[in-house]
């Protein structure tokens, strides 16, 4: 928590409130500053069992047509070795961030899990 209230009170523009006059200090009980060190290595980051895997923009139209890309811009069924080697990575990778945090946290239960899918 002190972390985060560090984060907000330097990012903020102008006033910060709380409901705690030693909350408005929060850099007095950190060991550091520096964001990148700042929590565990999950601080800050969504929950990746929360979120879809996409990695394409796609357009829906009146007449039923669409189109789309993917975050690169290049089309969803272009059939290039290299793209689906890198697809491949990103879902491996996504797929990994999901199990580590299911270590950390245990796993999500049922009723959280389809809230999500």
């Amino acid at each position: 928590m002190r972390a985060f209230n560090f984060i907000v009170k330097s990012r903020a523009r102008r006033y910060v409130a709380a409901g705690e006059k030693e909350w408005l200090y929060p850099e007095k009980d950190l060991k550091t500053t520096m964001w990148d060190k700042l929590g565990n290595r999950f601080f800050l980051m969504p929950d990746p069992r929360k979120v879809s895997f996409s990695t394409e923009i796609l357009v829906g139209y009146k007449d039923g047509s669409a189109w789309g890309i993917d975050k690169y811009g290049r089309r969803p069924r272009d059939n290039d070795p290299k793209i689906k080697a890198q697809r491949e990575l990103e879902w491996k990778t996504f797929h990994k961030a999901q199990q580590a945090w299911d270590q950390e946290y245990g796993k999500l239960r049922g009723e959280e899990m389809r809230r999500y899918l």
